[in-house]
C-alpha cells in the first residue's frame, strides 16, 4: 500500500490515485522512454491519458486537459510516475523479504 498517493481536485471533487495493475508499469515506462519522439500535441495528450489511467474511471484524459493547467499536468505526471516507482520497488522489496524468510524455514522432511 502506497502512502501519500497523488491526488487531484476537479470540479470541486478530490480524486486519489488508485493502485494500478502491473501492466500499467510497462505502459508508463515505455512512454517515458519514447516521449521525446512524440509531437507536442500528442505529448500533452499522452500525459493526460496516462494520468487518467491511474485515477478512478470518471477522471478522463479529456477532463484532465479541460480542467488542469498545463504546468500542473506535467507536475502530476511526475508525481504519479514517482508513486508508481515507489509502489513497484516496495512490492519487490516485500517479495524479496518474503522469499528470504521462506528460504530460512526448514522443510517438513528436513525436520525429521
Amino acid at each position: 500500500m502506497l502512502k501519500n498517493k497523488p491526488s487531484i481536485e476537479i470540479q470541486g471533487k478530490k480524486y486519489t490515485m488508485q493502485e494500478p495493475k502491473a501492466k500499467m508499469w510497462r505502459t508508463w515506462t515505455q512512454f517515458d522512454q519514447e516521449k521525446r519522439e512524440f509531437a507536442t500535441t500528442d505529448f500533452v495528450d499522452k500525459h493526460a491519458e496516462l494520468i487518467a489511467s491511474v485515477f478512478p474511471e470518471e477522471v478522463t484524459p479529456e477532463l484532465i486537459l479541460e480542467e488542469i493547467d498545463l504546468s500542473d499536468i506535467l507536475k502530476l505526471y511526475n508525481e504519479c510516475f514517482v508513486a508508481l516507482t515507489l509502489l513497484l520497488t516496495s512490492k519487490l522489496a516485500s517479495n524479496s523479504q518474503q522469499e528470504g524468510k521462506s528460504k530460512n524455514v526448514p522443510k517438513e522432511e528436513d525436520k525429521n
